[in-house]
């Protein structure tokens, strides 16, 4: 009788950590993903357009990627 009881409470236990897993993974934030490609681009253009304008005002030669680059964001 008391080996059922001790079994009884180790199910009940493990019922219990189980139970008590699931939730805390409910908890959990998800891991941190992929910036938006919206936002790389509003960065990109706004680093070409400070970029190319450095070269200008210095008379430095503006490689025409930058320009095609800038075109297409």
């Amino acid at each position: 009788m008391k080996i059922l009881l001790q079994l009884t409470d180790l199910i009940e236990d493990k019922e219990a950590l189980e139970v008590e897993k699931s939730q805390s993974n409910i908890n959990k934030k998800p891991p941190l993903g992929i910036e938006p490609k919206w936002m790389w681009e509003e960065r990109r253009l706004e680093d070409l357009k400070k970029t190319i304008e450095r070269y200008y005002k210095n008379g430095l030669v503006i490689p025409i990627e930058w320009i095609e680059e800038y075109n297409d964001l």
